[in-house]
């Protein structure tokens, strides 16, 4: 019975930190980054900060009409030391 109520619960838990993901922001209508200028990191304070990109389903080249399956961004760069990313 110990076992049943240990496993109920921590399927409970796995559940509800996977539900605990990002977001995506709905309001968000034209595409580009936001936000557009991040707010100040203070020295010795935490700082998190959730940057949400919205792409175009599809763009015009000289090779016809392209459309985007899905992007990846792989590397960020010119970060101060010290400060840490997530991919997610």
């Amino acid at each position: 019975m110990k076992k049943y109520i240990f496993i109920i619960l921590l399927a409970l838990t796995s559940s509800i930190t996977i539900k605990a993901q990002c977001v995506v922001d709905t309001t968000i209508k034209t595409k580009g980054i936001y936000p557009r200028i991040l707010p100040q990191a203070k020295e010795d304070s935490a700082y998190d900060q959730t940057i949400q990109f919205k792409m175009p389903k599809d763009t015009q080249s000289i090779l016809g009409l392209i459309t985007y399956d899905s992007i990846t961004i792989t590397n960020i760069t010119n970060i101060p030391k010290g400060i840490n990313y997530i991919c997610n």
